[in-house]
């Protein structure tokens, strides 16, 4: 849905800033990180990139280790 190849299947961004997956745990995705743009990990806090990881597991896109690898 969100990251397709062709623009016209992609879903919309106010679909995605709806999504359980931005919306886990009943927070905004703007609250904290996800509205800063990334360009590398290198840029984020320990907290922060821990804080994705957490958010990627809560929305059952994989395990911890699975994401991490």
């Amino acid at each position: 849905m969100m990251l397709r190849r062709e623009p016209k299947e992609r879903i919309s961004l106010r679909d995605i800033m709806q999504h359980p997956w931005m919306t886990v745990g009943g927070g905004q995705c703007c609250d904290n990180f996800a509205c800063v743009a990334l360009v590398g990990r290198q840029h984020l806090s320990k907290d922060d990139h821990d804080a994705i990881i957490q958010r990627m597991v809560d929305g059952g896109i994989a395990t911890r280790s699975e994401i991490i690898k």
